[in-house]
């Protein structure tokens, strides 16, 4: 069984909506091919890939810099439209849908599990993300099995997408965001976001999602590093397979950006939450891009952090005892 199709109650998908917008997007894919090869892929604003483990807060990162109205990236809205996403961010901009956020505050911003509510919230992207670069068994990309068909087409689509809006285009994808040695070849000029967080926390929110999403916290969630059948057959138990997950999510991330150093920008979930604006300024002035008038006269406040233990005592304790053993760094 697909493993969302495994979520448990408020997290259960609807299956049959889905189907209707499958329908949907089948049908929308020949003007879409149609729009994209009649667009402009010159003069393009930057690209922004986050890289990040599960439930290091990339989501709040990205509905905050989303909100800054400085941004372009793909919406609840947008989303929707997996194989006519350059159709659907025309929809948006014409309609004025991805101008929503202005007025709102900047930092009240909720998500569950990297789901967003608002229509103008960043989204996975997932169905879009997830057949292009996804293997059978794991959620790694060999570079050099990559199809030259599907390189043109990701950096037509792509491109194509960041011509909508004259700003900064970003995804906040796991999958895309963890092969960063394919994106790196397929966009020579892309930028990576790198998230951090205490390992402790981000072991301890897997944990909480396993749960929640499942009812069983040794069901396997999310983000399937490349050793991620050894890790299943070689853990003592599920707080080491999530320690071994985020170990080797950001062993991977790293690899990938070998020789790259000069176009990551890292931020650590803590930092970015005690100067959230500082953080923002950090990516403007890493990419070279001025931002509007506008932006320069917004006040970002602080967030509170989260770095409370959510589970009982003894599983904390249990998460802490495989981070200890497993993780020396993340970074």
């Amino acid at each position: 069984m697909e493993e969302r199709q495994k979520r448990k109650g408020i997290y259960k998908v609807d299956i049959e909506f889905e189907s209707i917008l499958k329908e949907l997007n089948k049908s929308l894919r020949s003007l879409e091919t149609e729009m994209v090869n009649k667009s402009d892929a010159n003069n393009l604003p930057p690209l922004i890939f986050f890289s990040f483990a599960p439930r290091t807060g990339s989501t709040m990162v990205s509905q905050v810099m989303a909100r800054t109205g400085e941004f372009a990236y793909i919406s609840n809205f947008v989303a929707r439209f997996w194989d006519a996403p350059l159709l659907a961010l025309q929809i948006e901009k014409k309609t004025g849908l991805g101008n929503s956020y202005f007025g709102m505050p900047l930092l009240d911003v909720e998500s569950k599990y990297g789901v967003t509510s608002n229509v103008s919230d960043p989204h996975e992207f997932g169905f879009f993300w997830n057949k292009l670069l996804t293997s059978k068994f794991n959620t790694f990309i060999d570079i050099n099995e990559l199809d030259e068909v599907l390189i043109q087409f990701l950096r037509k689509e792509v491109n194509a997408m960041r011509s909508v809006y004259d700003k900064p285009f970003f995804f906040k994808n796991g999958i895309a965001g963890y092969n960063t040695a394919c994106i790196r070849k397929i966009f020579p000029d892309a930028w990576f976001l790198k998230i951090e967080r205490s390992p402790e926390f981000v072991a301890q929110s897997i944990y909480k999602a396993r749960v929640d999403l499942y009812s069983n916290p040794k069901e396997w969630w999310s983000l399937k590093p490349k050793d991620y059948e050894d890790i299943v057959r070689n853990s003592e138990s599920e707080y080491e397979e999530i320690a071994y997950q985020i170990k080797s999510g950001y062993r991977d991330i790293n690899e990938g950006l070998e020789g790259n150093e000069e176009r990551v920008v890292k931020i650590k979930y803590e930092e970015f939450c005690s100067a959230p604006k500082e953080h923002i300024d950090k990516i403007f002035n890493k990419i070279g891009w001025t931002p509007s008038d506008r932006y320069k006269n917004l006040m970002i406040e602080r967030r509170p952090v989260r770095k409370e233990r959510i589970v009982d005592q003894d599983i904390f304790d249990s998460i802490k005892m495989a981070v200890n053993k497993i993780i020396l760094r993340i970074n």
